[in-house]
């Protein structure tokens, strides 16, 4: 489930900003810089414009390609060898046609929809808006800093990347790390959602209202709860500034949270 249903207008508003500044940035880029991991900038930029492409064909009604949502570096690393454009600019054409299309597709009607993503998940339509933020951003982020270049990343964006993410994590939940265990976050985002992580008989919910006491508490500024649970920083940092603070019962749980879930 999801605490806080984005509001469309707002989200489809952030997607469009998010993706001008993301394909302004591809149009200076020299694409044989490695840009993260092993992929260079050329190859990072077809790969969001491949996940752009995707998805107003699962708004319309269609399924994700990718058959395991725990795999999908297999999936994009395979559909990278076969999509060999690695033009940053032409990539960026690419991306900034298929959005208006991908904003055709969403309506009023659709917003709440659940689509046939990766893995055959379920998520909602504004899932799908959440995650070309996310892209956007987090890999805007990565290409300004091979390039140099100043990125910033708003407070409320990072907001909408966590409600709309809330879906996505579900499917995302590592059984073998919440054997056994028995808790209940509370996640707190400043200026934003508070969702309850409950976990008990194997099973991990994401709750509005807990049913239970919650054992450790977490106050996160949102950027950083961004950036530390997609890798992009360390903990240690954030937590050392008072970025991320964990209190409560049992505080020492804010540590594990993140071994929960499996990476994407």
């Amino acid at each position: 489930m999801s605490i806080v249903i984005p509001d469309r207008k707002k989200a489809l508003e952030s997607v469009h900003a998010a993706t001008g500044r993301f394909t302004a940035l591809l149009r200076d880029a020299d694409p044989s810089r490695i840009a993260v991991g092993r992929w260079t900038t050329g190859e990072l930029a077809t790969h969001v414009s491949l996940i752009f492409m995707m998805y107003p064909g699962l708004v319309r009604g269609g399924a994700s390609p990718v058959k395991d949502h725990l795999a999908m570096a297999d999936y994009w690393d395979a559909a990278l060898a076969e999509d060999t454009l690695r033009d940053p600019s032409e990539a960026a054409d690419r991306i900034e046609l298929v959005l208006k299309e991908f904003t055709a597709e969403v309506n009023a009607e659709n917003w709440e929809r659940p689509v046939t993503w990766h893995g055959g998940k379920q998520i909602p339509v504004y899932s799908l808006a959440s995650v070309l933020v996310s892209e956007c951003l987090l890999h805007g982020r990565d290409l300004a800093q091979v390039e140099g270049k100043p990125w910033s990343i708003d407070r409320g964006d990072a907001n909408l990347i966590f409600d709309g993410h809330i879906p996505i994590l579900t499917h995302f939940v590592n059984r073998e790390a919440i054997a056994g265990m028995d808790a209940c976050y509370e996640v707190r985002l400043r200026g934003g959602s508070t969702a309850y992580f409950q976990i008990a008989d194997g099973d991990l919910e994401i709750l509005e209202t807990p049913t239970r006491t919650v054992d450790c508490r977490i106050s996160a500024d949102p950027v950083s709860y961004l950036l530390v649970g997609y890798g992009r920083v360390g903990q240690w940092r954030p937590v050392l500034t008072g970025k991320i603070v964990a209190f409560g019962r049992k505080p020492w749980l804010g540590f594990k949270l993140a071994s929960l879930f499996h990476s994407a």
